[in-house]
């Protein structure tokens, strides 16, 4: 990308969308961010309170499955590049509550396509997961980008099918498009629905730590400034048409990492509550990363140990944000910042 350019995040109230505006306003000081935010459950503008005075810094309050707001949007703001992250993801509500993350994660996702190949998008980046690959139940194992697309929950489906319409703009329309299918992603302004802001946020309040089954599950963890790096060599060096795997090799059982953080918050195992399983909540197959390594030389700067010590020391240091976060006021603070 050159100079001047305007970059449009969608989903940018969002845990990682917050954490990407921060890092390009940084790096890029010559581009021009546009926020593109429905401000629903996990969005919180505070996390952005610090950027309102940037000039390069802008925001829309929108609905990516509302083909009116991203018209507007396109025609508006007439960003030259994308990276799509506004999602659906909540693991409770996407078992019971299918249709919203049909509406969001698939219609969204096809709204943003066709409006960018109308106003000549120069470059989007899809933001996927990995866990359309689906679980070790279903036998997939290690798994590469060439590994079919097994979902086993709804949100996995509806983010398989936004990353077939991704694929089928690419090849139809020639838009210079790339996915990248992430691991788990943690770090400071992480929503407490997620595991380790759960685990650090109930320490810090002295409440239980949450253990749902028998905490074998398996996870791989990339720290925020880790994914984000990797994000921006995509956007800037991703091969047209390419999906990109990303995963730090930092496998762990939820229970070890649960114990791992008990241990470097000086907190004691009895305080671990073991709950019954939550639906869609498995094993996912380990997911192999060597295009990312090898044709854009990325690799993690944190370790697991490095990343949590990181996060810890935020929360520790930011508890008005967790308290505004659990109380609900987030919400009101999301309305205020708008006026």
């Amino acid at each position: 990308m050159q100079k001047n350019k305007r970059l449009l995040i969608t989903g940018g109230a969002g845990f990682v969308g917050s954490s990407l505006i921060r890092y390009f306003l940084k790096k890029y000081p010559y581009y021009q961010i546009v926020n593109f935010d429905k401000l629903t459950e996990s969005a919180s503008l505070s996390r952005l309170s610090a950027e309102n005075n940037n000039p390069n810094y802008l925001f829309f309050n929108g609905d990516i499955s509302s083909e009116r707001d991203v018209q507007y949007v396109f025609e508006e703001y007439k960003p030259d590049t994308i990276v799509h992250l506004a999602s659906r993801s909540f693991i409770d509500r996407n078992i019971h509550q299918p249709g919203i993350f049909i509406q969001t994660n698939v219609i969204g996702t096809q709204n943003v396509l066709q409006y960018a190949r109308a106003t000549k998008v120069a470059k989007m980046v899809q933001i996927s997961t990995s866990k359309v690959y689906g679980s070790t139940r279903l036998g997939t194992g290690k798994v590469d980008e060439n590994t079919p697309m097994k979902p086993c929950d709804p949100y996995a489906a509806s983010k398989a099918s936004a990353d077939l319409f991704v694929q089928a703009a690419f090849r139809a329309h020639n838009l210079d498009i790339n996915i990248i299918r992430p691991t788990n992603i943690y770090g400071p302004y992480q929503f407490p629905e997620k595991l380790i802001p759960t685990v650090i946020g109930n320490i810090l309040k002295e409440k239980d730590v949450p253990v749902f089954g028998d905490g074998q599950n398996l996870r791989d963890w990339i720290y925020i400034e880790d994914y984000c790096q990797a994000i921006d060599l995509v956007l800037h060096k991703g091969i047209p048409g390419e999906t990109y795997n990303l995963s730090s090799g930092e496998e762990w059982k939820n229970i070890d990492l649960i114990r791992k953080i008990l241990k470097m918050m000086s907190a004691e195992e009895t305080r671990l509550d073991f709950l019954k399983d939550r639906l869609g909540d498995e094993s996912y197959p380990c997911v192999e990363a060597e295009n990312f390594r090898h044709e854009l030389h990325w690799s993690p700067k944190f370790s697991i140990d490095e990343g949590l010590a990181k996060t810890i020391e935020w929360y520790k240091t930011h508890a008005d944000w967790i308290e505004e976060i659990y109380s609900g006021d987030y919400q009101r603070h999301n309305q205020e910042l708008q006026e």
